[in-house]
């Protein structure tokens, strides 16, 4: 954040309360901090027993079975009840484009998450209703993490719309919600304080529920001074989490008790049987002395005493073998190894002269110490260590592993607030930004395009060309990028938005030239921008001039990624013109692929100066 904006913030007034919620796979977490902004406070009162204090509180569901309606959430959830339904594990389902949607659609996470995150508002307002004097007066911020796997902007909006609908924000006039950073941005920001010296590059490995985000920084700051750190690679994550082990195993039951379909729900048997013993037997996994060869699970629902030995329950329980359970934490470790790896050789394209000195490791999975042993052997001992940029690094693990992220959440806010500085210095773009532009036709640029002529000016067109405005890996600043376009008005269309489309990608390197390679770019959003004041010149307004009559209107794009959204500015002859907010209108995509921007209007596609 730059001073100016630092100083527009306290003009009109710094909030009174910062409150930072971290929705996990598994477990939501909460933190706040208020003047002085020393410290955040973990949130603790998830229970209605007030002599029970817990860090988080499942990501969990109950509906009545009968009227479908909520019946309890998180810790409330009665997980022998046969008159509710449980739902959890439904984040990675909220991303559209989410590639496994056979056991959850993307409709019904987003119901879950929309019931679920009214009742964790409702709790949280009255709690803190009844502390804080003034609460429906008083100036209260609520900031939101989401996982680094989220790189659409438009999902981040209509997430953001569903956290409003819930009711964050909404308990008095001077209240706001934001989707702030990404889990890998608020976890480095957490695990940063730790001791670290200035020019230290470190690698936070925040590894949770649903996914693992890795984020590459290197510290600016002095020790002592306000945190100030600079990414040096774009931000990556993947679906490698301790929820997924839960998964495996949960999928193992229901397969087994598919042969008890007569007697017990497969699915929800197994689900049931999930909760208790076998969450104990996983904290442990792989602490000497504590794991044993084999867990025995009861099968709820099940009289004492049953045997079924075609689906291997003898007494009522199904054995669990530790080789199952060690083939999905070996799964999490491998890929959570991988994708380290690929993050180090990133760094090597990007900024060849860097070398990691640390590698932190945060979230619930990272816990374990079967991945810590994993990791740490690898990087430290084994094949990582030859990784010429890795080298001696050394693996720490976060304080508070599990609340890394919310912390940093709350943490990053605290510092801009009460020191009027940012922790997060410089940033990566995550992904290219692109516009669908026409091009003029060039023979050898544009061999296998499609190519048309417009009778306007009487040359060919490369059209559904795309020009990158900004590449992934590219250091984002507080302005963006501005790039000039023209784009041509037929006479019809004189009065109507002007429209252009921006794209996005991810592939980090030979970015796609057009729309044509539909498998390497992604819709990302049409911005319609009302061309009133815009700079524009009447042509062919001649009876001797053959072409068609038409106007042709100067503009200037401003592309300003933020750190989970991104806004548009337009300007024409040097001033704003309008802004996002102001007759400019984004219809962000749902996500997914783009069939086809052409239509007849094709060569109303702008072209880049």
């Amino acid at each position: 954040m730059a001073k100016g904006q630092f100083d527009e913030m306290a003009t009109h007034g710094d909030p009174a309360l910062i409150i930072g919620v971290d929705f996990g796979m598994s477990g939501t977490g909460v933190a706040y901090c208020s003047a002085p902004w020393i410290s955040p406070a973990v949130f603790q009162n998830w229970s209605t027993i007030a002599s029970e204090v817990f860090n988080k509180t499942p990501s969990r569901l109950a509906y009545d079975r009968g009227t479908k309606h909520v019946r309890s959430w998180g810790l409330s959830v009665d997980i022998v009840d046969p008159s509710i339904e449980i739902k959890e594990y439904f984040k990675l389902n909220l991303d559209p484009e989410y590639g496994d949607f056979q056991e959850l659609s993307h409709r019904d996470a987003r119901r879950f998450y929309l019931d679920y995150m009214r009742c964790v508002h409702d709790h949280l307002a009255g709690f803190f209703e009844q502390r804080f004097a003034g609460w429906a007066t008083m100036r209260v911020e609520w900031n939101f993490s989401v996982p680094t796997t989220w790189k659409h902007a438009g999902m981040i909006r209509d997430l953001l719309s569903m956290i409003r609908q819930a009711g964050f924000g909404t308990d008095g006039k001077q209240h706001t919600c934001e989707v702030t950073l990404t889990e890998a941005e608020a976890a480095a920001v957490s695990v940063a304080g730790q001791m670290l010296q200035r020019e230290e590059v470190v690698l936070v490995c925040d590894a949770g529920g649903g996914t693992t985000d890795i984020n590459i920084m290197k510290v600016r700051s002095e020790t002592g001074q306000s945190l100030e750190l600079e990414q040096l690679v774009p931000v990556e994550g993947r679906e490698f989490g301790s929820a997924l082990i839960d998964i495996g195993v949960q999928k193992h039951l229901a397969e087994r008790l598919r042969f008890l379909e007569h007697v017990l729900p497969p699915e929800e048997t197994a689900e049931r049987m999930m909760l208790g013993r076998f969450e104990r037997f996983k904290c442990s996994f792989g602490v000497v002395g504590t794991t044993p060869p084999k867990l025995f699970l009861p099968v709820t629902g099940l009289s004492a005493g049953s045997d079924f030995p075609h689906a291997g329950i003898k007494d009522s329980q199904i054995e669990v073998s530790r080789d199952l359970v060690k083939g999905l934490f070996e799964e999490q470790a491998e890929g959570i190894i991988e994708l380290i790896t690929e993050q180090l050789q990133a760094l090597k394209r990007f900024r060849p002269g860097e070398r990691v000195t640390y590698l932190i490791m945060s979230g619930g999975l990272s816990a374990s110490q079967y991945i810590q042993e994993r990791v740490k052997s690898h990087f430290e001992f084994g094949g990582g260590s030859l990784e010429s940029n890795a080298r001696g690094v050394k693996m720490l693990l976060a304080e508070n592993m599990q609340l890394a992220v919310v912390r940093g959440l709350v943490g990053y806010r605290t510092q801009q607030i009460g020191q009027r500085s940012t922790p997060i210095v410089g940033r990566c773009a995550p992904v290219s930004y692109g516009v669908v532009v026409n091009q003029r036709y060039d023979q050898d640029r544009h061999l296998g395009q499609r190519v048309v002529r417009d009778n306007r000016d009487g040359k060919k067109w490369a059209v559904d060309q795309i020009e990158w405005l900004i590449c992934k890996g590219d250091r984002v600043t507080d302005d963006g990028v501005r790039k000039p376009f023209r784009a041509k008005l037929r006479p019809a269309h004189y009065r109507r938005p002007w429209k252009a489309q921006f794209v996005r990608s991810n592939v980090s390197e030979s970015l796609p030239k057009s729309m044509a390679e539909q498998d390497r770019v992604r819709d990302l959003c049409t911005v319609s921008v009302d061309l009133d004041r815009v700079e524009k010149i009447r042509r062919n307004k001649h009876w001797w001039n053959l072409g068609e009559s038409y106007e042709l209107a100067h503009l200037e794009v401003q592309l300003i990624p933020g750190h989970t959204d991104l806004d548009f500015r337009v300007f024409s002859g040097g001033r704003l013109v309008n802004s996002e907010d102001k007759n400019v209108r984004v219809d962000w995509s749902v996500g997914g692929h783009r069939q086809s921007y052409s239509s007849p209007n094709m060569l109303d596609q702008p072209w880049a100066e």
